[in-house]
């Protein structure tokens, strides 16, 4: 068996890289350390590691982009609170974490998990031990094994776990989220390929995999999503965000917006699945990726600002666009709620990110989004409609 989780109390910070980031100033960041308003502090390892094997946490802010004119409009003259201004972690500390630690049993480490129907994460010791992700009733289970994964043993720290060095161009952060884990990878300089993969085994109860919307979701039987891999985005050293592209492979995949639930799909043909993630290569190094591991029983992105349409005579909710994290940025995903299996779905993208629009139904079904505000922070005048499968078209506003 491999060592135990080692827990260090006493972390040694090398600043290797400065981030442009700094919001508006606020009293109440007066008081903190430059590393938390600003500064990258991109290594945090144990002090008898440095200088020779410097592990990457990201620890620089970001503060919250909203043009003025959007600001504006949406908390009027005033603008937004000092709140919403102030930066924010690029990784969110994790305050389960942090109280109740990560003590491992027979090599492994289960991740806290609180929601309604979340997903158990279990987690190995070392960054190359496979993780398995467990579906809230148990009736679905996946194993995820990042590809050339090191045998980086697990260091808890802030409410995270991590891994330094644990992927050969990065290092591996674990954190809890409540309904599962996000898993990031902090890559203080270009990988050779920006690109990374997950050999997914299909252990218990996975009947098909789809894949719309840069969203990996694993159906049961009955077509409802159980278990998922949110969309991935990066987060670069000048705090923008950028959405990550999935592809998947070795097994069938459904790609085809339309509503899963109840529907045939192609069984995967295969006991395993293998998931690339990949993004630009203009990225500014350093830069944080984040796929995210959870399960089905609520939205795959977190949005405000967004719509919720019902469908037909269904009990099934659209919900379209909105700003998602982090920080205002400007969604173009729509997911649907399916209250018979209690599980959420990707439903395609609009060919415009916005949010603040308005949202009609018509008889035959039809449902158009039309206008909003867009990622620059104008005013849009076009309009888009589905036909109650998914794909959207543009649609003419007189």
């Amino acid at each position: 068996m491999r060592n135990a989780l080692v827990r260090f109390t006493s972390l040694a910070v090398a600043v290797v890289g400065v981030a442009s980031c700094r919001g508006p100033s606020d009293p109440q960041d007066k008081e903190v350390s430059s590393a938390q308003t600003g500064i990258a502090s991109l290594a945090v390892v144990p002090a008898s590691a440095l200088p020779s094997t410097l592990g990457v946490r990201l620890e620089k802010q970001c503060s919250s982009k909203l043009p003025p004119t959007a600001e504006a409009m949406l908390f009027g003259k005033a603008g937004a609170p000092a709140a919403v201004k102030r930066p924010h972690a690029v990784i969110p500390p994790s305050k389960e974490g942090a109280r109740r630690g990560f003590q491992p049993k027979e090599g492994k480490i289960v991740l806290a998990s609180s929601g309604k129907g979340a997903a158990r994460l279990t987690v190995g010791t070392h960054a190359n031990d496979q993780s398995v992700l467990t579906s809230g009733n148990g009736a679905m289970s996946i194993g995820i094994s990042l590809r050339g994964a090191t045998a980086a043993a697990g260091v808890a720290s802030g409410g995270h776990l991590v891994y330094p060095g644990g992927h050969p161009d990065a290092d591996v952060v674990q954190r809890e989220t409540g309904d599962g884990a996000e898993d990031w990878l902090l890559f203080s300089k270009a990988p050779a390929l920006p690109r990374v993969e997950y050999d997914v085994a299909l252990t218990r109860g996975v009947a098909a995999v789809r894949n719309v919307g840069n969203t990996v979701e694993l159906l049961d039987a009955a077509g409802a999503p159980r278990l998922r891999m949110a969309p991935p985005y990066l987060v670069d050293d000048d705090c923008n965000v950028v959405e990550a592209k999935v592809t998947v492979s070795g097994c069938a995949t459904d790609t085809s917006p339309e509503l899963p639930m109840g529907k045939s799909h192609p069984a995967p043909g295969a006991t395993a699945c293998r998931i690339a993630v990949s993004w630009p290569t203009t990225v500014k190094y350093p830069v944080a990726l984040d796929p995210s591991w959870s399960s089905a029983a609520s939205m795959a992105t977190g949005r405000a600002f967004h719509t919720g349409t019902k469908l037909g005579g269904s009990d099934r909710v659209l919900v379209i666009g909105g700003i998602g994290l982090p920080w205002f940025n400007v969604l173009a995903s729509t997911e649907v709620y399916d209250a018979a299996t209690d599980a959420w779905a990707s439903y395609g993208s609009l060919a415009t990110g916005r949010y603040s629009h308005a949202v009609t139904t018509f008889g035959d079904g039809t449902i158009m989004v039309a206008g909003g505000v867009t990622s620059t922070g104008a005013l849009t005048a076009s309009a888009e409609a589905t036909n109650g499968v998914g794909y959207y078209a543009r649609a003419s506003m007189p």
